[in-house]
C-alpha cells in the first residue's frame, strides 16, 4: 500500500543524502533518502531495492523519519514457501546456545566442523552448531505458521548466534512475534568475545549498521572522514542483489577513506560487510587487511560468500 505523503522531508534540506553511501555511490539522483521515500508514495518501485537498510540516514533525521520502515515491502511468494520449507525441516534444537553456522537468506557462510572444533577446543558447554539458517530479512510481517515454527524450534534454546546484525534484527522480530521474548540474539562477533578472542591493538573497528543503530553511537573508522556519520559498505539487502555493482562501488568508497585516513588494518564485525569488503579490496588491489574476531576464533575458518536469496 502507497504511504503518506504527509512527510516532512519537502522542507527539510536533506541531511540524509550527505550519509547515504549507495546513494553516493550510485550518482542517481532518485536514490537519495528522500527521493525514495517520495517514489514509496507511489507503491513499488524498482529504485526502492537502492537501499541497503543501514539506518544512517535515519541516524541523522531531524524529524525522526522511518526510513527503512517506510521503504519495506512484502516479502516475495516464493521467497516465502522457501523459508517455511527449510523451517519446517529443521528440527528442534535441545541446546540453551545455537550458532548458526551463515545464514542462506543473506549469502554468507562458515565451515561448521571447523566451528565446532573450535568451540570444543575452548570449551564450550551447552553450544550447538547449526547448519547455515535462512532468517528471512528484517521487517517483514510473517503469518502465524511460521511463528509456530520459530516457536517449536527453539523450545529450548535461550541464545541464538547468528552471522549478521541484519540476521540479528530479522529473528529477534520472528521470536517476538512467536512470544518468545526470553530469548537473546548476537551476532558472533560480539559472542564471540566471551572467549577472549583478541585482534590486533592496530585495527580500527568497522561495526555492523544495526548495532549502530541499537547503541546510538557513530563509528570512529567512518566518523572521521566526511560525512561526519556512520557509514555503510553497501553490502545489505536489497541493494547487494538489486544492484551489485552499486554495492561494489559503496565498498571501494569506504575502502578509498579509509586509505585517505592511513588506515590499513580494520576489524569487521559484521560477517556479510567483512566478506564483502575483502572482495571489493581484493577487486580493487587495496592493501587494507580485514580481520574478523569469527577466524581469529579459529584459524582456517574463511566466510564464504554466496549469491543472496
Amino acid at each position: 500500500m502507497p504511504m503518506s505523503t504527509s512527510l516532512p522531508c519537502t522542507q527539510c534540506d536533506a541531511p540524509c543524502a550527505a550519509v547515504c553511501a549507495p546513494h553516493s555511490a550510485s550518482a542517481h539522483p532518485a536514490t537519495a533518502p528522500r527521493a525514495l521515500l517520495h517514489l514509496a508514495a507511489g507503491g513499488p518501485h524498482p529504485l526502492l531495492n537502492w537501499c541497503t537498510r543501514c539506518g544512517c540516514c535515519e541516524g541523522i533525521c531531524p524529524y525522526d523519519v522511518p526510513v527503512t520502515a517506510l521503504l519495506r515491502s512484502p516479502m516475495d511468494p516464493r521467497k516465502y514457501a522457501r523459508l517455511l520449507a527449510h523451517w519446517q525441516q529443521t528440527d528442534p534444537w535441545h541446546s540453551p546456545t545455537v550458532v548458526w553456522a551463515g545464514c542462506e537468506t543473506h549469502g554468507v557462510g562458515v565451515d561448521g566442523d571447523k566451528l565446532r572444533a573450535a568451540l570444543q577446543a575452548h570449551h564450550a558447554k551447552g553450544v550447538v552448531v547449526a547448519a547455515a539458517m535462512r532468517c528471512g530479512g528484517p521487517g517483514t510481517p510473517l503469518d502465524g505458521q511460521f511463528s509456530d515454527l520459530i516457536a517449536h524450534t527453539h523450545a529450548a534454546v535461550r541464545t541464538v548466534v547468528v552471522p549478521t546484525g541484519a540476521c540479528r534484527g530479522a529473528l529477534s522480530e520472528r521470536l517476538e512475534d512467536a512470544g518468545l521474548r526470553g530469548r537473546y540474539v548476537a551476532v558472533a562477533d560480539q559472542w564471540l568475545a566471551r572467549f577472549g578472542v583478541s585482534l590486533p591493538a592496530s585495527a580500527s573497528r568497522f561495526s555492523c549498521c544495526t548495532l549502530r543503530r541499537d547503541a546510538r553511537e557513530s563509528d570512529p573508522a567512518s566518523t572521521a572522514i566526511w560525512p561526519p556519520f556512520a557509514t555503510c559498505c553497501g553490502a545489505g539487502e536489497p541493494l547487494r542483489s538489486a544492484d551489485p555493482a552499486t554495492a561494489d562501488a559503496t565498498a571501494r568508497a569506504l575502502l578509498a577513506r579509509w586509505q585517505a585516513a592511513n588506515i590499513s588494518e580494520v576489524h569487521v564485525e559484521d560477517a556479510l560487510c567483512a566478506g564483502h569488503l575483502r572482495q571489493a579490496a581484493a577487486a580493487a588491489g587495496c592493501s587494507i587487511e580485514i580481520v574478523t574476531r569469527l577466524e581469529a576464533f579459529s584459524e582456517g575458518i574463511v566466510i564464504a560468500l554466496e549469491p543472496a536469496d
